[in-house]
């Protein structure tokens, strides 16, 4: 788990002590980091051809009618409101389900090394 939005940016980026990053299937994106802000991280993930397929959730506490459509502006492909107590865990494992199990993703990208990519 990365504990910032410079570190999310650097991993997916592959820059710095990532450069052997393996680049997820799934982007969890809380709007709340420190440091870079997700709506950053957000479009720096949209922007990059080796992670602009991936998926992005964005689960947050907020409930700002601005924060979802800045979201989906800058191309995340849902936004769930955490939901209180043990709902949370619930409701976090059926978005994961849905994502991991049940939506077709597309085929992992290949580097120009011919390395994957994505995993």
């Amino acid at each position: 788990m990365l504990v910032n939005g410079e570190e999310a940016i650097n991993y997916l980026s592959r820059h710095g002590s990532y450069h052997d990053a393996v680049i997820p299937q799934l982007v969890l994106l809380d709007l709340n980091l420190p440091r870079v802000g997700a709506f950053e991280v957000l479009a720096s993930i949209k922007s990059l051809d080796a992670t602009r397929h991936i998926p992005v959730v964005v689960l947050t506490s907020s409930e700002s009618t601005e924060d979802i459509m800045r979201s989906y502006q800058l191309g995340a492909n849902c936004y769930l409101t955490k939901p209180s107590g043990s709902a949370l865990s619930r409701d976090g494992q059926t978005a994961l389900r849905v994502w991991l199990e049940l939506a077709k993703l597309p085929p992992p990208i290949v580097d120009a090394d011919g390395g994957r990519s994505v995993q």
